[in-house]
């Protein structure tokens, strides 16, 4: 009798249809929290950012290098979790390590912040173009895009 209605209940998919709503519904209000944890987030770091421009500039060398980190080390992860982790290898995140290269190692090279100015103003910044980057708040993977091509 039991193994009956186990397969009645399988074959019309009364009880599926409950749970994948029931899981659907939980997914859902678990994606909203996080949007609205990444919202809050994203706008803070510009503030923190604009602060930092407008009063604190001596701090922007060591702000810029902790974003950078943390937000690449998130890119890192969640790119090789979805096998994407070749994008990785682009010339957007040769700049970024260059420029980090330059401000922790070379300070005083004019040189290398010549090459750095020309790169960071000129293709990075057109990329911004290029790729339509956008300022979307609760998604982490468009204010990774913005830090990596407006940032430097």
């Amino acid at each position: 009798r039991v193994d009956a209605q186990a397969e009645s209940e399988r074959v019309s998919g009364s009880e599926g249809v409950v749970d994948k709503k029931k899981n659907l519904q939980a997914r859902i209000k678990t994606i909203k929290e996080r949007d609205q944890i990444y919202f809050t987030l994203g706008v803070l770091f510009i503030l923190f950012t604009e602060y930092i421009l407008l009063c604190q500039l001596s701090w922007l060398k060591h702000w810029y290098s902790l974003c950078v980190l943390v937000l690449f080390c998130h890119r890192l992860k969640t790119y090789h979790e979805d096998k994407m982790h070749y994008f990785l290898i682009d010339f957007c995140y040769f700049i970024n390590a260059l420029l980090l290269f330059h401000l922790h190692f070379y300070p005083n090279s004019t040189t290398l912040f010549h090459v750095c100015y020309a790169l960071c103003t000129g293709p990075i910044a057109f990329a911004v173009v290029a790729w339509r980057n956008s300022c979307v708040f609760h998604s982490l993977d468009k204010i990774t895009s913005g830090v990596i091509h407006l940032c430097p």
